[in-house]
């Protein structure tokens, strides 16, 4: 009987892959280095991943293994518990360069797949992302649309927030609310 967490994600498992799916498997080689891809993985994958991964449409490897609240993918090898993405990556590219961290590309947390990470820099990964600052950062602008300097909080968010701030102190200290 096949694992609900299957059902999940759309797709084949990783070894119905079509056509399109081996020339991502070249394109993994190429990234990584590597000479021969036999099949919907290059290099010395472990067995184990391979029952843990489903190929789907865009070239994304879904990881339906354990997962984090988060998104990604968690697995215990050797004994020690590492992330999907960087464990998978290992074993196809070799390791991860000192100071950096794997960017995905695709931007699904739960994408194994070597070919949509990257070794970036986590100011870079930071950067790529969708959080409030990366978005001020890229933009120059703060959240409500502001022109902002960069590496400073947004003056006129700044002011307006003290303004506000002064009101309910004041409508407090009138007001008798103390």
């Amino acid at each position: 009987m096949q694992d609900e967490r299957y059902e999940k994600y759309p797709g084949r498992h990783h070894s119905e892959a079509p056509a399109a799916g081996r020339a991502q498997v070249a394109e993994t080689a190429r990234l990584c280095g590597t000479q021969d891809p036999a099949g919907p993985f290059a290099g010395p994958v472990p067995e184990k991943f391979r029952h843990q991964v489903v190929a789907a449409e865009g070239g994304c490897w879904h990881w339906v293994g354990a997962l984090q609240p988060n998104g990604y993918g968690r697995v215990k090898v050797g004994g020690r518990a590492l992330m999907a993405h960087r464990a998978v990556y290992e074993a196809v590219c070799g390791p991860i360069p000192d100071g950096l961290q794997l960017d995905h590309l695709c931007r699904n947390r739960g994408c194994v797949n070597p070919a949509h990470l990257e070794p970036v820099t986590q100011l870079e990964n930071t950067l790529r992302g969708n959080s409030a600052g990366a978005i001020c950062r890229r933009t120059g602008r703060c959240l409500k649309g502001h022109e902002k300097k960069p590496g400073r909080e947004c003056v006129t968010c700044w002011r307006e927030r003290k303004r506000a701030s002064r009101a309910r102190l004041v409508g407090r200290v009138l007001g008798g609310g103390w």
